[in-house]
Order: C-alpha cells, then sequence, then structure tokens
C-alpha cells in the first residue's frame, strides 16, 4: 500500500469527488481509514468490472480443473441413480 494511496474517513466525507477521482488516475484502489484502520476501499467502476471479469476467468478455470479430476478419478459406482434420489426426496414412490 502505497501512501498516495490511503486517504481517511474525514477526506472522504469533505470532498468525495477527489478521493473518487484519485481511484480513477490511479487505477488502483483508495484505501479508507477509519482510526488508521482500513475500512473501506474505493475503486473506479471500470477497474473493478475489469478485476471482476478476471476473478470470474479464473473460477472458471479452477471449475475446469476439478472437472478434468473429478472425470479422472469418479468411478461408475460413484453415482446414485435418479429413480433412487427422487425416491428419498419423496418425488416418487
Amino acid at each position: 500500500m502505497l501512501s498516495h494511496q490511503l486517504k481517511s474517513l474525514t477526506d472522504l466525507r469533505k470532498n468525495p469527488n477527489s478521493v473518487g477521482l484519485l481511484a480513477r488516475q490511479l487505477k488502483e484502489p483508495v484505501y479508507i481509514l477509519n482510526r488508521n484502520k482500513v475500512e473501506f476501499i474505493l475503486t473506479d467502476a471500470k477497474a473493478y468490472e475489469e478485476r471482476e471479469e478476471l476473478i470470474d476467468t479464473l473460477l472458471d478455470q479452477i471449475d475446469m480443473v476439478e472437472i478434468r479430476e473429478m472425470k479422472r478419478t469418479t468411478k461408475l459406482s460413484d453415482f446414485v441413480p435418479l429413480e433412487k434420489v427422487e425416491k428419498r426426496l419423496g418425488l416418487r414412490n
């Protein structure tokens, strides 16, 4: 965390636009402190969306690795027939 990325809650209250513009200019989050403790993190909307897309992509990749591993290690005997599941759930007699 660099010092120019830190702002106090008072700074945010006094001039929220300048803190928002700082986040946009830096293309980095601005950490909002309350009594020297990080209370909030402010980021530009575009940067937030880009981070969300990156996180979604990473989660998709993790899912793919897990699916490959399941395919590799799962045996037919590990599966429960749909009829048994429906019967256990009371959906079928």
